[in-house]
C-alpha cells in the first residue's frame, strides 16, 4: 500500500506548475505597437517621427515615449498615440486601421488584449510637406 502511496504523489508533484509569470516592459510594447503601424495608409508620423524610424526610435533614444504611451497590465494593454495624418485621407478611417492592426499585433505577440486606444491627431500634412 505505501507504494501506491508514493505514486500517487509523486504523479502530483509532476503535474505542477512552476509558480511565477510573464511580464512585459513598457518598450516592448511600444515596440510592438511601432512594427504593426508602420503600414497605415494616411499615417505619415507619431508625434513627428517617420513611421518607418518608430521602432529604432524607441530602442536608440533618451525618450523612449515619444508618440507613444503604453499602459501594461497582467493581462490587457491600453495605448495612447500622438499622430501626424496625411491630407487628403479620413481620420476615422486610419483610428480603425489602427485599432484592428494594433489589436492583432498585441495580441498575437503577447497574449495581452489590447482594451484602450486613445489617439490625438496633433498635425495634418501632406505627403510633400511631411
Amino acid at each position: 500500500m505505501s507504494t501506491e502511496k508514493t505514486t500517487t504523489q509523486n504523479t502530483a508533484t509532476e503535474n505542477r506548475q512552476p509558480k511565477g509569470e510573464l511580464t512585459f516592459d513598457d518598450k516592448v510594447i511600444q515596440k510592438v505597437v511601432g512594427y504593426a503601424i508602420e503600414n497605415v495608409t494616411g499615417l505619415l508620423g507619431v508625434d513627428g517621427g517617420f513611421v518607418a524610424n518608430i521602432k529604432n526610435k524607441i530602442v536608440n533614444t533618451d525618450n523612449p515615449t515619444d508618440g507613444i504611451g503604453v499602459e501594461v497590465g497582467k493581462e490587457q494593454v491600453a495605448v495612447d498615440l500622438d499622430i501626424i495624418m496625411e491630407y487628403g485621407h479620413n481620420a476615422h478611417d486610419i483610428y480603425k486601421q489602427l485599432t484592428e492592426i494594433i489589436t492583432k499585433q498585441v495580441r498575437e505577440t503577447t497574449s495581452l488584449t489590447l482594451v484602450e486606444l486613445n489617439v490625438e491627431v496633433v498635425d495634418i500634412q501632406t505627403q510633400k510637406e511631411f
